[in-house]
């Protein structure tokens, strides 16, 4: 029997439905560094719109069957890509 050993926080609550346990692990650690934590990553992720993509939120494009498409603008934004 395994046991977690950390709580999920609400970033990952939202982004779970979404993307690959792989892609949470990537991900979720970067979106906290870059936001200085859960609060601040949430709120990025439900309410920034990405111009490049016709300024829908992150979470609008994961729920639009998109989420590849996030997972690639997230790694174009670490490799110095703009916003």
């Amino acid at each position: 029997m395994t046991t977690s050993h950390h709580k999920r926080n609400k970033l990952e609550i939202a982004i779970d439905p979404f993307l690959s346990q792989n892609e949470k692990d990537y991900l979720v650690p970067l979106l906290l560094g870059w936001s200085g934590g859960a609060e601040a990553a949430l709120s990025w992720f439900k309410s920034e719109p990405l111009a490049a993509y016709g300024n829908l939120t992150p979470q609008q494009l994961c729920e639009s069957g998109k989420a590849e498409s996030f997972v690639e603008y997230v790694k174009g934004l670490e490799l110095g890509g703009f916003a």
